[in-house]
């Protein structure tokens, strides 16, 4: 953070399911001149000790990191990552100063038919692992269309031999607590920006409307001619809506 920035707060970025810190590479670079931000590798991934969480697992974790930070922050989360940052919101509203939600699971409509399905033992410890292995394959499928390659940092986090069983774990966990998650929405009162590709082929557009109504203070943006990977394809719009959010937190 940069001498006479104390106005900006704090900036912790969540990645998605499977993921870590390193998806965030691109928004982090464009951020750092100007803010304190952290971007960790979530329980199960990376170099992140411990087994995998759900989303109320995942906060708690997440809330001890920002209590060593003393100030409140703008917590960021892509898809999965989307889902904790409410629930970290929910259970800790004194540590967050507001939520950019992007690509966001954390309501009814951001789990269809397969989500649930995965969700179920060894289905989705073999979903998991057949997903993970297409890698980059994968990637350009939840993208909707031609993808620059991944970066290979992400790309070894998908192929690492826990996180086919983190992501087993992380489907349930968040089938799961997601009616709990859905009840407390209404007491989320940080201010929250929710951005969405309508080409979103993994959570769809629907939902970002769905979770926008539940919320008392949102707003969402829509991005036409992208997908699920809003952090890799439109880096520079994602660090300027985070941005935006942190001024005189």
């Amino acid at each position: 953070m940069s001498p006479g920035d104390g106005a900006r707060a704090p900036v912790l970025l969540l990645h998605g399911q499977p993921g870590s810190g390193a998806d965030w590479e691109p928004i982090r670079a464009l951020l750092e001149p100007d803010h304190l931000v952290l971007a960790p590798d979530r329980p199960g991934y990376g170099s992140a000790p411990g087994p995998a969480l759900g989303p109320t697992g995942n906060a708690e974790v997440l809330a001890a990191t920002l209590a060593g930070v003393g100030r409140r922050a703008v917590v960021a989360g892509h898809s999965y990552g989307a889902a904790i940052a409410l629930r970290l919101a929910e259970l800790r509203p004194e540590l967050v100063a507001a939520l950019v939600l992007v690509c966001p699971a954390g309501s009814p409509r951001s789990l269809n038919a397969i989500d649930r399905a995965m969700a179920l033992p060894g289905v989705g410890e073999a979903a998991g692992w057949v997903l993970l292995r297409g890698g980059a394959a994968a990637a350009r499928w939840a993208f909707g269309r031609a993808l620059p390659m991944p970066p290979p940092a992400s790309v070894a986090t998908w192929r690492d031999g826990r996180a086919w069983r983190s992501f087993a774990v992380e489907q349930r966990g968040l089938v799961e607590e997601l009616p709990e998650l859905v009840r407390a929405l209404p007491s989320v009162r940080a201010s929250v920006d929710i951005l969405a590709g309508r080409r979103d082929r993994v959570v769809p557009p629907s939902a970002a409307d769905e979770l926008a109504g539940a919320l008392p203070s949102s707003r969402v943006t829509w991005v036409p001619d992208s997908g699920h990977l809003l952090p890799w394809e439109q880096p520079e719009l994602v660090a300027a809506v985070i941005a935006r959010s942190t001024r005189n937190r």
